[in-house]
C-alpha cells in the first residue's frame, strides 16, 4: 500500500526509506545508478527516473523493480510523466517510450531529433518534449516538439551557433 513510506531516496545506489530515530532503513536489494531525477505517481504506482537513465517503480513504496524496456545501449530515460492511462518516457537516444503496465512497451522516434531532455503532459491531452538537433555544421537548434508519442512535430526552435 502506497502511503506507508514516509520518504524514499537513494543513498549510495541503494533505495532507502522510512526514517526512524533519524536513521534510514534500506528497502529491498535493488541497486540504482544515481539519485532520483524525477519521481511521480500514476495508477497507484510510484515511479522514479534516475540520473543514470534507469526507471524503477513500486506499488507499495518498499518493493522496487527496474523497468526493462530495451537494452541499456538502446534507451537512457531522461524524464517521464503519467497521463491518466499510461506512463510516457522521454529517452535521450531519442525516442518516446510508453507502457501501461511495465510489462509491454512501445517506442516512437521523433524524426530529426538528436537528443531529448524533458517531457510534459499538456491539459489538451498532448505532450511537449524539449529536445535538440543539428541545424547545420556549425549550429544546433533547441526544439519544442508537440503532439502524441505516435507523431511528434517540431513546434518551435531556437538556433544556437557553435563557436569553431
Amino acid at each position: 500500500m502506497l502511503g506507508r513510506t514516509n520518504i524514499t531516496t537513494v543513498k549510495g545506489g541503494t533505495i532507502v526509506s522510512d526514517v526512524e530515530d533519524f536513521t534510514w532503513n534500506e528497502v529491498g536489494t535493488l541497486r540504482v545508478d544515481g539519485a532520483f531525477k524525477r519521481t511521480f505517481l500514476g495508477n497507484n504506482v510510484l515511479v522514479a527516473v534516475t540520473e543514470g537513465g534507469t526507471v524503477i517503480y513500486s506499488r507499495d513504496g518498499e518493493n522496487w523493480e527496474e523497468a526493462v524496456y530495451g537494452t541499456d545501449a538502446e534507451y537512457k530515460i531522461v524524464d517521464g510523466v503519467w497521463d491518466g492511462k499510461r506512463f510516457v518516457f522521454a529517452a535521450n537516444d531519442p525516442a518516446i517510450i510508453t507502457t501501461e503496465d511495465f510489462q509491454e512497451y512501445k517506442s516512437y522516434e521523433i524524426p530529426g531529433a538528436q537528443r531529448l531532455f524533458a517531457i510534459f503532459y499538456n491539459t489538451d491531452g498532448t505532450y511537449t518534449v524539449i529536445g535538440a538537433y543539428p541545424k547545420s555544421s556549425n549550429s544546433t537548434a533547441v526544439a519544442l516538439y508537440k503532439g502524441m508519442p505516435e507523431g511528434m512535430e517540431c513546434a518551435a526552435e531556437i538556433e544556437h551557433m557553435i563557436n569553431s
